[in-house]
């Protein structure tokens, strides 16, 4: 990863702790030691049955899911043409997370996924996150500003963990809870006039998850790795079902992710009118592309895309941001690639997060 990424003090101090490809770390009290990278319902390998989480028939070859089709354009017409169609500026400044076919998810089964609300003036919005620390809520940076492209404030940010919908008013008393932010961490590259590029970002809870006693809640790990093309991962979140659904509350679901090699019959790519590629490839993973099964137009922002470890544990991959305006159609979707922002997430952290 390039410097420019680092502010100065990082790089003079150094990293507080060895980052270790294919590690999983165990986290919580002596009492209550949990791995990362593990469902609170099943087991790990229940996500890539071949038909359901209650499936017993495993699929033989995850990358079976990677589908030919005949798209073969020389221009996707994109998710988002703008940044201020993005944001939707006609109710809502963030985009509900959107998964089209794929299955519901268990209590407690997507125990890393993060549902992110938004609020600025009268309008609101969802946005998908990723929990990798007892304070720390991996998103997009471009879901931490309202539709004048103007920065919102941790008093804007809500984080509810452990929901199974996206209703925001989360009931007391059972595992799910929300959290309030009390910083939101911008990586300093970002420029919200170019939302493909350096879009990721930390929300700081105001208080610690205390895992011990949340089966709803848990790590993702956080890994110096990323999915090679044929491994298949795993994207959750809430939203829509299908095309034009206009149901207010929508179920947390996941589906599948087949990664993909990044060409342009088979990705989503960001072109000028000359035909000039303007997204960073670098930094980008693309996956999805099964007809049928993948998330929708209105995105899946900022949502999860864990992938399997060599101990079989899943880690943060990805953050969903970008791809074509049709739902499941058959064109891979990119994410932010996490692997290359491990040393700003360590650092934007806080000091007492182990990451």
């Amino acid at each position: 990863m390039s410097s420019r990424y680092l502010p100065t003090s990082l790089l003079l101090l150094g990293l507080s702790g060895a980052i270790l490809a294919g590690v999983t770390a165990s986290y919580g009290d002596a009492s209550a030691k949990r791995q990362c990278g593990q469902t609170g319902a099943g087991n790990n390998a229940d996500f890539f049955a071949a038909s359901s989480p209650s499936s017993k028939t495993l699929l033989s070859n995850p990358s079976d899911l990677v589908q030919e089709h005949d798209h073969r354009v020389s221009f996707h017409e994109r998710k988002f043409p703008s940044r201020r169609a993005s944001v939707g500026i006609a109710t809502d400044f963030a985009i509900v997370p959107t998964i089209i076919g794929g299955s519901k998810a268990l209590p407690n089964q997507l125990c890393w996924n993060a549902v992110v609300f938004l609020t600025a003036g009268e309008l609101t919005g969802i946005c998908g996150g990723t929990i990798i620390g007892a304070r720390t809520i991996l998103t997009l940076a471009s879901c931490l500003f309202d539709n004048s492209s103007a920065a919102i404030t941790p008093q804007n940010v809500t984080v509810a963990l452990g929901i199974l919908d996206s209703n925001p008013n989360v009931t007391a008393g059972g595992c799910a809870e929300t959290y309030h932010a009390s910083r939101l961490s911008v990586n300093p590259a970002f420029n919200i006039s170019d939302t493909d590029r350096d879009n990721i970002a930390i929300i700081t809870l105001e208080r610690a998850i205390d895992f011990a006693y949340k089966p709803c809640a848990c790590l993702a790990c956080l890994e110096d790795l990323s999915p090679k093309v044929g491994d298949v991962c795993i994207l959750s979140g809430v939203g829509q079902l299908e095309n034009n659904d206009t149901t207010v509350v929508n179920p947390l679901k996941w589906v599948r992710q087949p990664v993909l090699e990044q060409s342009q019959d088979k990705c989503y790519w960001v072109l000028d009118q000359n035909g000039t590629v303007t997204f960073n490839f670098s930094n980008a993973i693309c996956a999805g592309g099964v007809v049928g099964e993948d998330w929708c137009s209105n995105g899946d922002i900022g949502g999860a895309l864990v992938c399997l470890d060599q101990n079989k544990a899943f880690y943060a991959a990805g953050l969903a941001i970008d791809g074509t305006i049709g739902c499941a159609n058959g064109i891979g979707s990119q994410f932010i690639k996490v692997q290359n922002y491990l040393e700003w997430i360590r650092y934007a952290a806080l000091p007492e997060e182990t990451l």
